[in-house]
């Protein structure tokens, strides 16, 4: 059995929702190199990035409450807290703003978390200020900070916009308040709707406004998930929407309880499918398989970046990057980060050396957009296109591309690592193409 070119459509099917056989797709991860924190140090110097697509991510990891689906929760949010982790970030930011790696162009920043906008506006203000004057910015940057819309007051979002950010994203997840509270969440349908309203408002044109809203929820149905995509539509003032399946995160309390998702693959695909027919009838433009734009202020450049080559500057507790070749991470408990911090330390936690992947991004940035052309790729796979296409995971459209249907888009993400690692051992020409017996 070839596990990359099976048979029978059922049989690529039952590999994409099932567990795959151990070393089946290869190391995706290259030769990957662990590096001791002073040598980090040492290399943290003297690094550069090599990629025009650069991103600042800075962490925030707090919050003032932890929402039933979240496996990230670290800190709870205190007024003193944030004040004071505010003072290290710039701290930090002082650190590495005349190194080799933030040299360059900076094209994004992305406050993440957590939850930024448990951040007081003053704070706020200070953090997006001071990333604008020690790092050169594009002129177009995509500035933007996460948060929820509770507690985002006007105060915080004209500091924000004031200081240079220029995009707001939130994790509405849905608008259904009986489901909303018992995720977890704070806010009703209605106070939702009032404070998207009113952001949007404030800020106009200055910044691009967007939600995630997540399908597969315990207890959502097909026509509660259509109507959160309605509400979207025809209530909000939103440039953006992203649409993300439910994941079951280890040691979030909606794990602990339901174990996995409570719905089958083919509901599932359905709840997407139905969405997205819904938005481009509606004229919406979708950037990937789940980001969508509305007008031309959303770009979704942070989350393309990140999936494609990008490099990123890490900042703050727990944030994680990559630059020339290395990907880091910082230290996770507080209280190691602070004292790293006061020691003048880069508060590394963990180094790799990384192989470059640029097939992998190339594959990645071609099948996020919903297609596939082969004739972009010197390595050929003829034999896994057709192959596919017979199991119905795309069809061919014009000048040989491959567009992703309703189960290909559904199964995007592992399906685009086996493109990889397929192409990446010589397509139809190597060992997978030709192997009789691959995968057992």
């Amino acid at each position: 059995m070839n596990f990359y070119l099976p048979e029978k459509r059922s049989e690529l099917i039952s590999r994409l929702t099932g567990r795959v056989p151990h070393g089946v797709m290869g190391d995706m991860s290259g030769n990957d190199n662990e590096i001791d924190v002073k040598t980090a140090r040492e290399l943290w110097n003297n690094i550069e990035m090599v990629s025009e697509r650069r991103t600042i991510y800075l962490h925030i990891p707090f919050c003032v409450k932890r929402c039933k689906f979240c496996g990230f929760y670290k800190n709870r949010t205190t007024t003193h807290d944030l004040s004071q982790y505010t003072d290290y970030l710039l701290r930090e930011l002082e650190m590495v703003a005349d190194k080799p790696v933030a040299s360059g162009t900076f094209n994004t920043v992305y406050f993440g978390g957590g939850t930024p906008t448990d951040l007081s506006a003053g704070d706020l203000e200070r953090l997006i200020r001071a990333i604008h004057d020690k790092i050169k910015l594009a002129d177009d940057v995509e500035f933007t900070v996460e948060g929820r819309l509770f507690g985002f007051d006007d105060d915080k979002v004209r500091a924000c916009l004031d200081a240079g950010a220029t995009r707001f994203s939130f994790g509405v997840q849905t608008f259904h308040t009986e489901r909303r509270q018992a995720l977890g969440r704070i806010q009703s349908r209605k106070k939702l709707l009032e404070r998207l309203e009113r952001i949007k408002r404030i800020g106009g044109d200055r910044a691009c406004t967007v939600i995630d809203l997540i399908y597969g929820l315990p207890g959502q149905s097909l026509e509660e998930w259509l109507d959160d995509i309605r509400t979207a539509h025809e209530e909000t003032l939103l440039d953006g929407i992203d649409l993300y399946l439910l994941k079951m995160l280890p040691g979030a309390p909606l794990t602990t309880t339901f174990g996995d998702v409570p719905w089958s693959d083919e509901e599932l695909m359905e709840r997407q499918a139905k969405a997205g027919e819904y938005l481009l009838a509606q004229d919406w433009r979708r950037l990937s398989i789940t980001h969508w734009s509305r007008g031309t202020l959303e770009r979704n450049r942070y989350n393309h970046q990140t999936k494609t080559g990008g490099e990123m500057l890490p900042l703050g507790c727990g944030a994680g990057g990559s630059a020339g070749g290395y990907s880091f991470m910082q230290m996770m408990p507080l209280d190691e980060y602070k004292a790293q911090i006061d020691a003048g330390h880069k508060p590394i936690g963990m180094v790799r050396k990384v192989q470059p992947r640029p097939l992998n991004s190339k594959v990645t940035d071609q099948m996020e957009r919903g297609f596939f052309n082969p004739t972009d790729f010197a390595i050929r796979c003829e034999r896994l296109a057709d192959n596919w296409r017979d199991a119905g995971v795309w069809t061919r459209v014009e000048e040989g591309a491959l567009r992703l249907t309703k189960i290909g888009q559904f199964y995007q993400p592992r399906l685009n690592n086996m493109l990889a690692a397929y192409l990446s051992k010589g397509g139809d020409d190597g060992p997978f193409g030709a192997a009789k017996e691959q995968g057992k």
